[in-house]
């Protein structure tokens, strides 16, 4: 585990464990100065198999115009590692809006596109995507409407986790 982080600067003094999140997984808030930030009272329905704590995805950051991209960015002193990202979505703003409203966005990763096609986050639902991002001492993670998009990019939370090799074989009576 490197970091978890809530998209909220609502709750900038918060942590959020157990009993909000029944893994006891630790989320903290992290927003920046360019990032306005959303919330909703409605239950979001957590993805079955990351089953994020609703209080944590009530939550969500979003670019402050459509032309803004919402960007993460963080350093390491290790060349060589590898980091498993995984950015949770959930559309908690659509009730309160035109129902012409769209939000569409692409995902870019060192510069490069990171979602096979741009991304529209499901109403009060929570989704992931996850990818492995190595070889570099600063990591970018961009969210960037498409032209079609009529709402900035929105992040609900995001996960590091450093990958560690395995390179010991364990011993053959391991098991036994």
């Amino acid at each position: 585990m490197y970091d978890r982080y809530v998209s909220s600067a609502q709750f900038l003094a918060s942590v959020w464990r157990y009993p909000d999140d029944k893994y006891d997984r630790w989320w903290a808030s992290y927003s920046k100065a360019a990032w306005a930030n959303i919330s909703t009272n409605a239950t979001v329905a957590p993805n079955a198999e990351l089953e994020d704590p609703s209080l944590v995805i009530q939550t969500a950051a979003t670019s402050l115009t459509t032309k803004e991209p919402l960007v993460m960015n963080w350093t390491n002193d290790n060349m060589s590692a590898t980091y498993c990202v995984i950015l949770h979505f959930a559309e908690i703003q659509l009730g309160n809006i035109s129902k012409t409203a769209r939000r569409e966005f692409n995902i870019f990763g060192k510069g490069s596109i990171m979602s096979s096609q741009p991304y529209t986050p499901a109403l009060l639902s929570t989704q992931f995507i996850d990818f492995n991002y190595t070889n570099a001492l600063t990591y970018n993670i961009s969210l960037e409407a498409t032209l079609s998009s009529t709402l900035p990019p929105l992040l609900n939370a995001i996960e590091l986790y450093t990958i560690l090799p395995v390179t010991a074989t364990t011993y053959a009576q391991d098991g036994n």
